[in-house]
């Protein structure tokens, strides 16, 4: 069975809600009982070739040995998007009339209104923190080394498809879309994991990275490949490049010169100590003389101060 919209000038079929045109020189009557419609592979239109005129939904209904149903949800109405009760008479996939309701919003249709929202508009109408995307990033990346946290769906595809897991018990306080797009899900992202979890997230992909100088360098991982930015200075007397998640994961270096410009960015340090630091060591050493250039980086001290600081 099928109900004919003018707007699409086809026809919406109860079973799957697919569409099927019918040609410019047939009628189109409103309810019909489709006996043969034909659809090419990967298309959700089709082309109907015979069916049967019906003169109105009661006779639909009867024809085709359906019975409707009354389904109660919350949608967003008018101009204001005001989250609003309805009662919509269905037939299969079809909506045969739908009602306004009195009465509030309960809290369970308002979580699946949002739902039904970000499933079609997408997780970037939320306000992703960078300190949202890090943590995900984080745990993405753990998941993807040693296949911890297996048991996160943590794709934006997964992450839509458990919102009631992780995201409804934060959204008591989010009463409209405007809420829900200022809503950033970096708390019941984090409070997803359990404790242990946690603690090995922190421990394997911590969020910084301690120099020699005992400085705390932010590690991002927003890249898809951990880095930090540190002073070249800061580096000597370290052999290989930082490595986290039990060592199986290299961090990348952005190396920087004394006034925070990138002079070299590798995960080989090792290899750019004994090739290109030579370089950047004779074009360096005249441009910032008060900073020590040592012709042996492996064995010299890291430091951010100038030479007349170190003495």
């Amino acid at each position: 069975m099928a109900k004919y919209s003018k707007a699409k000038k086809s026809y919406q079929l109860v079973t799957g809600g697919r569409l099927a045109s019918v040609a410019e020189l047939l009628n189109q009557p409103q309810w019909t009982v489709i006996f043969d419609a034909t659809f090419q592979q990967n298309d959700s239109n089709g082309k109907v070739r015979s069916y049967v005129e019906l003169p109105d939904i009661c006779g639909a209904i009867e024809a085709a040995g359906l019975s409707t149903k009354d389904i109660y949800s919350a949608d967003w109405v008018g101009t204001q998007q005001t989250l609003t009760r309805i009662k919509r008479q269905t037939i299969g996939a079809l909506s045969l009339s739908e009602e306004k309701l009195d009465g509030d919003v309960t809290n369970e249709e308002r979580c699946q209104a949002f739902a039904d929202y970000l499933n079609k508009k997408g997780l970037e109408m939320l306000n992703w923190s960078r300190k949202a995307n890090q943590l995900l990033a984080r745990m993405r990346l753990l998941k993807s080394v040693t296949g911890e946290l297996s048991e996160y769906s943590l794709s934006y595809e997964g992450l839509l498809s458990h919102l009631e897991a992780w995201a409804y018990p934060y959204w008591n306080s989010v009463k409209s879309l405007a809420q829900l797009q200022a809503w950033d899900p970096y708390e019941a992202l984090a409070y997803w994991l359990n404790y242990d979890e946690k603690q090995r997230l922190d421990n394997a992909c911590p969020e910084h990275w301690e120099t020699p100088t005992q400085r705390k360098i932010f590690i991002n991982y927003l890249d898809g490949t951990p880095r930090v930015e540190v002073k070249l200075q800061e580096m000597f007397g370290i052999k290989d490049s930082p490595r986290i998640i039990d060592g199986q994961q290299v961090v990348s270096v952005d190396l920087l010169s004394p006034a925070g410009r990138l002079l070299q960015r590798t995960n080989d340090l090792k290899s750019f100590w004994d090739n290109a630091y030579q370089d950047v060591r004779k074009e360096m050493r005249g441009r910032y003389p008060k900073h020590p250039w040592p012709e042996d980086p492996i064995n010299a001290e890291a430091t951010y101060k100038t030479k007349r600081q170190m003495q």
